[in-house]
């Protein structure tokens, strides 16, 4: 179809193709030809290290996963969903965010409240609410109201709410009832996990009365590590997460579910022996010496083909070069850091500045000078530690302090430090970034003599 497209049709549907930055579900026949298993047959592919976990656990399981914004956590869950299902799982997705704040703290009551509240919502969702006694919702709005806490109204469309809706929006948007939800559980934890279990025991038994008793039950709460609070309350929320994961862990199991949370990268920082598994960057270059491993170049170069096609990409950058490469593509994907939303970044900046393909070497090093500007800024007191995690390769914080930790995991959210797995775990800087890093270095070691 691209050989039929005008120059400028072509590089609209192009600027399209890398512009969309929505998660990839493969189980969904369109996304599917556009979907790339980068870690697939990778004896390290987190994914499927879940799966496994779950299909030698006979009752039940506890799996933390993680990936730094822009990895693409998401589709990798998506794809275990689509994996589970076709394991024969009975698989429920929720987005946690769509029950909490990104900007507030959160304790283990609020979770309680909305794990549950989640799983009532995916059991209807599924078609498999018509059972239900009592929802989650009105059951946990009589017991808060037990409690002495009154679920405040609230409005949906000049009408006043029904109850579930009122608790499941109070929970999200208001701190205040958030704190006398806190105040009220605080000596009630218990009492209310036990609520908690007996809603899913119930609607278990009913579920595998339908489904069969053997059939395993995979509940995957996504998207909690975007609860990153704001600059005036940022240590508390990394506080509260900590004591989250760290006290709280025998609370947020459910028996005879399986249960997947994304989690905040840096909590493998600050609780010993913490296991997640993290979704780590494309491998372009060895820890060692920085020397380049080709199949992470190839890995990336059959993605663009996905989305180019064959024919789009070669109209793009041109027919491969005697050596049997694709330099200008190569050259993107090299200052990407092996980082996919780093790449579509540089090529929506060739993109633009291309007027007829292929494109040309000075628009490839226009697109990547563009793209550097976007990482500098960076301060001395940042280089330092920059510098360091560079030459060491590893990213150890010098305290467990919120400041230091938000640094690192600004770092890692930011792409100027990327993270691997080679066997090992490593760091390194993103590439469009050492430069600046030894500049500054350079400067401060001059003003110094």
């Amino acid at each position: 179809m691209t050989p039929a497209m005008t120059d400028d049709k072509f590089l609209d549907w192009l600027y399209d193709c890398v512009s969309q930055r929505t998660a990839l579900d493969p189980a969904t026949p369109e996304q599917l030809a556009l979907y790339e298993p980068l870690y697939k047959d990778d004896p390290d592919d987190q994914v499927e290290l879940m799966r496994q976990c779950i299909k030698r656990s006979k009752v039940d399981s506890f799996q933390c996963f993680s990936g730094f914004r822009g990895s693409g956590k998401t589709t990798e869950l998506f794809r275990l969903r689509k994996l589970l299902k076709d394991d024969g799982c009975l698989v429920f997705y929720a987005d946690a965010l769509d029950y909490l704040s990104p900007a507030d703290a959160i304790d283990i009551g609020d979770m309680l409240l909305v794990i549950a509240g989640a799983f009532n919502d995916q059991l209807i969702e599924q078609g498999l609410g018509n059972g239900l006694q009592e929802s989650w919702w009105a059951r946990a709005s009589n017991y808060l109201k037990a409690t002495e806490v009154e679920v405040p109204e609230i409005e949906v469309g000049g009408d006043i709410a029904g109850v579930g809706v009122k608790l499941k929006a109070a929970l999200k948007t208001s701190p205040t009832f958030r704190q006398q939800v806190s105040k009220a559980l605080m000596h009630r934890l218990k009492e209310l996990k036990n609520h908690v279990d007996e809603f899913f025991a119930e609607n278990l038994q009913r579920i595998r009365k339908e489904t069969g008793a053997d059939t395993k039950i995979i509940f995957i709460f996504d998207q909690l590590e975007q609860i990153q609070g704001t600059r005036a309350n940022e240590a508390d929320v990394v506080d509260s997460i900590t004591r989250l994961f760290s006290n709280s862990r025998e609370m947020l199991t459910i028996p005879h579910i399986h249960l997947v949370y994304t989690v905040p990268p840096w909590l493998k920082f600050v609780l010993r022996n913490f296991q997640a598994r993290i979704l780590p960057t494309i491998k372009l270059w060895k820890k060692k010496d920085r020397a380049r491993v080709s199949e992470g170049y190839q890995t990336l170069i059959s993605v663009l083909k996905l989305r180019f096609t064959e024919e789009g990409f070669e109209r793009f950058f041109g027919k491969l070069t005697p050596e049997g490469s694709h330099a200008l593509a190569e050259k993107l994907i090299e200052h990407s850091g092996g980082h996919f939303r780093d790449l579509l970044r540089l090529l929506e900046e060739t993109i633009l500045r291309t007027r007829k393909p292929p494109v040309t070497r000075d628009i490839v090093d226009s697109a990547i000078a563009t793209v550097r500007r976007s990482f500098e800024g960076i301060s001395r007191e940042d280089a330092v530690v920059l510098q360091k995690i560079g030459k060491q390769r590893a990213c150890i914080p010098e305290t467990n302090s919120p400041q230091e930790i938000t640094r690192l995991a600004t770092f890692l959210n930011t792409h100027v430090v990327l993270y691997f797995i080679n066997g090992d775990e490593w760091y390194d800087l993103h590439p469009l970034i050492r430069e600046e890093v030894t500049e500054i270095m350079r400067q401060e070691k001059n003003a110094k003599m």
